[in-house]
C-alpha cells in the first residue's frame, strides 16, 4: 500500500472505531518484531504469504463458529499445474 503498511492500516482502523473481533493481517514480507507485537496487541492473526492453508483454515473455522456460521470442514483444494486450453 502506498500510503501505509498493513500494521499502520490496522491501527488506523481501530483508532477510527473498528470493532471487528476477528482480524487477520496477511503480509507479503515478514514483519519486524515491534510490528508483530503491535499486531498481537490487537488480537490480530498474522499470516505470511504464501499462506499455509493448514494454518489458515482452522483459524477461519474458529471465526465462523464464533460468529454463528454453519460452515466447517474446509478442504484444501488440490492444486494442479495450469493446463493451457486451445483458446490460449
Amino acid at each position: 500500500m502506498p500510503f501505509a503498511n498493513g500494521v499502520e492500516l490496522l491501527e488506523s482502523s481501530i483508532k477510527k472505531g473498528c470493532h471487528c473481533r476477528h482480524l487477520a493481517l496477511i503480509a507479503g514480507k515478514g514483519l519486524l518484531e515491534g510490528d508483530l507485537l503491535r499486531v498481537a496487541k490487537y488480537g490480530t492473526r498474522y499470516f505470511l504469504k504464501p499462506i499455509d492453508l493448514d494454518d489458515f483454515y482452522p483459524w477461519l473455522d474458529r471465526v465462523e463458529q464464533d460468529i454463528g456460521l454453519r460452515f466447517s470442514g474446509h478442504q484444501v483444494p488440490e492444486i494442479t499445474p495450469h493446463q493451457p486450453t486451445h483458446h490460449e
